[in-house]
Order: C-alpha cells, then sequence, then structure tokens
C-alpha cells in the first residue's frame, strides 16, 4: 500500500470515529448528500497534507471551518483539534514510511462501524412523524419524544409543531 493510499484509510479511520462528524452527518446537518461530503472530506483533508506543509493547528482550523460551513456544526468540544493532532502524527509516521508503526496504532483504535463505507440515512423529523411505529409521544409536559434508533432519543417540543400548523 503506498503512502497516499495509507494516509487517505488512516482519515477515513479516524473520521469513522469522530462523534461531532457522524452525528452532523446522521442527523442530515449536509444535506441529502451528507454522507457524500463527508467522503469528500476525507479526501480535501488527505489533500491537504499531501499539498502542503501543514501542522496541527493549521488542520485543526481547516476542519472546524468544513464543519461550521459545511455540516452548520461548530465543535466546541475542542475535537477538530485533537483530531487534526492525531492526523498530524499519522501523517509524520506515513511520510517516514513507517507503515508498520501506523497499521500498529490503527488497530488500537476502537473497533466501530466503519460507516463512512455504509450508506447514512439521516431520518428527518418529519418523515419520523409520518411513520407511526417509529413514534412515540408522550403527552405530558407538551413533549413529544421520536425513537430513531434504538441508541438515541429525540425530545421536541410540542408547542413548537402546533403553532406552524396554525
Amino acid at each position: 500500500m503506498s503512502h497516499s493510499e495509507l494516509f487517505r484509510n488512516v482519515v477515513e479511520t479516524v473520521f469513522s470515529t469522530w462523534t461531532a462528524l457522524r452525528l452532523a452527518v446522521e442527523h442530515g446537518m449536509g444535506g441529502q448528500q451528507g454522507k457524500e461530503m463527508a467522503l469528500e472530506f476525507v479526501n480535501q483533508v488527505a489533500d491537504l497534507f499531501f499539498k502542503n506543509d501543514v501542522g496541527a493547528e493549521e488542520v485543526g482550523d481547516f476542519l472546524s471551518d468544513f464543519m461550521d460551513k459545511e455540516f452548520q456544526t461548530v465543535c466546541e468540544d475542542n475535537s477538530p483539534d485533537e483530531v487534526a493532532i492525531v492526523l498530524w502524527q499519522f501523517y509524520q509516521h506515513c511520510k517516514a514510511g513507517r507503515h508498520d508503526l501506523v497499521s500498529f496504532e490503527l488497530s488500537k483504535f476502537p473497533k466501530c462501524e466503519m460507516w463512512l463505507c455504509k450508506p447514512v440515512h439521516p431520518v428527518r423529523s418529519d418523515e419520523a412523524m409520518d411513520t407511526a411505529d417509529t413514534v412515540t409521544s408522550e403527552r405530558s409536559n407538551n413533549v413529544v419524544v421520536e425513537e430513531h434508533d434504538p441508541e438515541w432519543t429525540e425530545v421536541r417540543s410540542r408547542r413548537r409543531k402546533e403553532r406552524t400548523l396554525m
């Protein structure tokens, strides 16, 4: 595997474990083409390293800007900076030809679903409301609870919905 293929693999793996990016795609923050935008994000980040001599801080700024502009997501958890440092370190190893070390370090990553390789279909709240078997309504305190995924529950104010119907 070439240096560039290995590093693109690294970026894809790191991005697959980046919660902010995954949530932005799953919740449709990038629109209908969110997954495709995330895959393009992988390519842009890899190209940023290949075409420039960038530091981790510049990469962090690039990640933050992309998340803000393309996914309307501001990461207040400093995750873009953390992701940038990890990518920069991996790139240094790839550039130095330490492919065994890169593979070893990647094996330490938490085992997770490589969602960037599989289709991700965000559930829009209006689609969930149309599907009776996916909606659970709780009438107390005017709150609607929608279950999209067994691990996630979205809670929206019922008053806002009633106001839009008037």
